[in-house]
């Protein structure tokens, strides 16, 4: 009956995942990976690659450290083009981003990486397969915020799993992110909701 019901979500464009290594509490994840315990950590990841939204994310990093103190932002990816890579870490060397952005590249520690933070970020669109980092996040009980996009829609349910913002609007990001920083409860709430979604629909 679950295959069935799988089945016929996925559509064949969103890939189930294994939500046991995601569920798990892990207290120690950030000592384990040197980040701040007393900071609210955003983190975004995605191929380190060009048309995935990290030039988008530097700003959302620059508007909401503007606006609040106890943020920390993570970059993570586990695909890199060197060119790329180089072009991003030159605009992350910047006084204004000293002590407040982390990059990690990620192997088996991702369920770490995911279980030390506090909002999930995915700010490219989805299109094709949909990212299974996105439902990693949402096993791993992450308010998700994602560009919203048809594929997007048949995993993220606005305002119940996750929020879903329109591509390259920068206003909208920041006040969902704020909402979401403001709003403990309904952080909660959301990666609560998301990764019932994800152990229903989308799990082997």
């Amino acid at each position: 009956m679950k295959q069935k019901r799988k089945s016929a979500l996925t559509q064949g464009e969103i890939q189930a995942i294994d939500h046991k290594p995601f569920i798990e509490p892990e207290v120690d994840a950030r000592y384990y990976l040197q980040l701040p315990v007393d900071k609210f950590i955003i983190n975004m990841s995605a191929p380190m690659k060009a048309g995935y939204g990290h030039f988008f994310f530097l700003e959302l990093i620059q508007k909401l450290s503007q606006k609040y103190d106890q943020l920390y932002f993570l970059i993570t990816t586990n695909e890199v083009d060197p060119n790329f890579e180089e072009d991003l870490l030159e605009k992350l060397d910047q006084p204004s981003l000293y002590g407040k952005v982390s990059y990690l590249k990620f192997g088996k520690e991702l369920p770490d990486i995911l279980k030390a933070s506090d909002i999930f970020v995915s700010p490219y669109k989805a299109e094709g397969i949909f990212p299974s980092i996105i439902l990693k996040a949402m096993a791993t009980a992450l308010p998700v915020i994602s560009i919203q996009s048809k594929l997007s829609e048949l995993v993220i349910l606005d305002q119940v799993t996750g929020l879903l913002i329109q591509e390259n609007d920068l206003d909208q990001a920041v006040a969902k992110l704020s909402t979401l920083i403001e709003d403990r409860a309904l952080s909660s709430e959301l990666g609560s909701n998301g990764q019932k979604r994800v152990i229903e629909h989308f799990s082997l």
